[in-house]
């Protein structure tokens, strides 16, 4: 006896049942723009900014106090020399960011939710722009001239802590915590390190609660990328990090970020001249809406000694 199955009746079968809804694509996090002290200069008749940045005229941090043993000494009834107070300039010009997407009509109107398609499209665009601004601020990255790290080899505990402590032994002052912005490779780095089988992790283990602070981030950074603490600062594992040395390197960054407290010694700025504008084009000829969806921006290196970078094998 033949049975009738949906393969003999499949014109009258639907395959799948569409669901209004759309999964999300595999990014990276957009978490570095946030850290990066903000300028604003929508409606002002510039291009970009320039931030004056005081001249020592006391020495240089670390120096044993080389700078001031004497130089400032008084004595009774005689003048004191002036000291004269001057200023260099850091200047950033903003630049374009752009992305268009078209859709066409039929698609808005046969899609199970026209609705949804729209919003996906747009967070879509939106995401590509903050991701695109991110990779600019990595790339910021290698232009710190203080270093740590070792070409083509893992990176260590004692590396990354030489990396913070080195912001403060420049002079540097950071209320509010640093932060570091590692390479997925170099967080895999340390946290092998701190939970290893070997005679450092011995020394470690019993230190990290207290002298390391080291701990897991807020859910391992599943979240926004935050992956653990160390020193009690936050750790961002990024897979936007710029390769060097033929690409046999990772370069990530410790860093001052950007807080109420913390902005007289920030590292990285970012100068904001069109805030993010969507707007859309009928096509007519094409049946078809163009979404366009730009911004004018610019990130940038405030203070260099703020901020060391960190190279390691990938």
């Amino acid at each position: 006896m033949a049975i009738s199955t949906i393969t003999t009746a499949n014109d009258f079968v639907n395959a799948y049942f569409i669901q209004p809804a759309i999964l999300a694509a595999a990014s990276e996090l957009a978490q570095v723009s946030p850290l990066c002290r903000q300028f604003n200069i929508v409606d002002k008749p510039a291009t970009g900014v320039q931030i004056a940045v005081a001249a020592s005229v006391w020495g240089t941090p670390d120096d044993g106090g080389a700078g001031v043993n004497t130089e400032y000494d008084a004595a009774e009834a005689t003048d004191l020399s002036s000291t004269t107070f001057s200023t260099n300039g850091v200047t950033a010009t903003a630049a374009e960011y752009g992305v268009r997407m078209d859709i066409s009509d039929t698609l808005l109107e046969d899609a199970v939710d026209a609705m949804v398609l729209w919003d996906t499209v747009e967070s879509t665009m939106v995401g590509a722009l903050m991701l695109a601004i991110d990779d600019d601020i990595c790339a910021l990255f290698s232009g710190l001239s203080t270093s740590v790290g070792t070409s083509g080899a893992d990176l260590t505990v004692a590396q990354l802590l030489s990396a913070f402590t080195g912001i403060r032994t420049r002079g540097n002052r950071a209320p509010d915590g640093l932060v570091a912005v590692l390479s997925n490779t170099q967080c895999d780095d340390i946290e092998a390190a701190l939970i290893g089988t070997n005679a450092a992790s011995a020394v470690y283990a019993g230190a990290a609660d207290r002298f390391l602070a080291a701990a897991p981030g807020p859910n391992n950074g599943l979240t926004n990328g935050h992956v653990m603490y160390f020193r009690g600062n936050p750790v961002y594992g990024q897979g936007l990090c710029d390769t060097a040395n033929a690409a046999a390197d990772d370069v990530g960054a410790v860093f001052v970020p950007s807080t109420a407290a913390n902005d007289a010694f920030a590292t990285f700025g970012m100068v904001m001249k069109r805030l993010p504008r969507l707007e859309t084009q009928r096509d007519a000829s094409a049946r078809a809406t163009e979404l366009v969806l730009t911004l004018r921006a610019a990130p940038f290196e405030l203070r260099d000694l703020s901020g060391c970078k960190v190279v390691t094998g990938v």
